[in-house]
Order: structure tokens, then C-alpha cells, then sequence
């Protein structure tokens, strides 16, 4: 039987994924594994990322309808600005 140099390419670019997968960081290439930790972070950081926009939208919530004086409702319209100011930084560094 005979396979295509195509075939031959995804076989063996399958079977890497698979190895690598099963390896511990300590095991890999430099390369493989800054890769593998590069996924690990962007995993985290897109975590912290909806976790930080759930904030803001809490916050948001509570500036608008928090029963107190206009002062207290002028701090949190600012620490919810900071925190969009935060979170689009980080947003542009992870997508861009």
C-alpha cells in the first residue's frame, strides 16, 4: 500500500501532537515547550479575561442602581472606568 507524501505529513504531524501531549514540559524542545506554556497562559489569561468583565458588569450594576449618595456612586462609575481601562489593555495584548 502506498501513501501520498500528504498523508505521510499528516501522519506524522498527528503523531507529534500525540507525543506531545503526553510529555511533561521538562521533556520538550525549548520550542515545544514555550509553546506549550504560551497555551497554558492564553488559556488562563482568557479565564481572568471573562472573570475581570464579569466585574466590571457587577460593578456597572451596582453604580447604577446602588441606593447611596451621588459620591459614592461617582467612586464606583470611576473604579469601573479603571477597571475597563485594565481590561481593554490586556484585551489587546492577548488578541493583538
Amino acid at each position: 500500500m502506498k501513501i501520498t507524501k500528504r498523508q505521510l505529513r499528516r501522519i506524522i504531524k498527528e503523531e507529534k501532537a500525540r507525543l506531545l501531549s503526553e510529555q511533561r514540559p521538562s521533556e520538550m524542545s525549548m520550542h515545544d515547550a514555550a509553546k506549550h506554556y504560551e497555551k497554558q497562559n492564553a488559556k488562563k489569561a482568557s479565564g481572568n479575561l471573562k472573570l475581570l468583565a464579569t466585574v466590571i458588569d457587577n460593578l456597572t450594576e451596582m453604580a447604577l442602581g446602588y441606593d447611596a449618595d451621588e459620591e459614592m456612586r461617582n467612586e464606583l462609575r470611576m473604579q469601573v472606568e479603571l477597571l475597563n481601562d485594565v481590561y481593554s489593555s490586556i484585551y489587546n495584548t492577548t488578541t493583538g
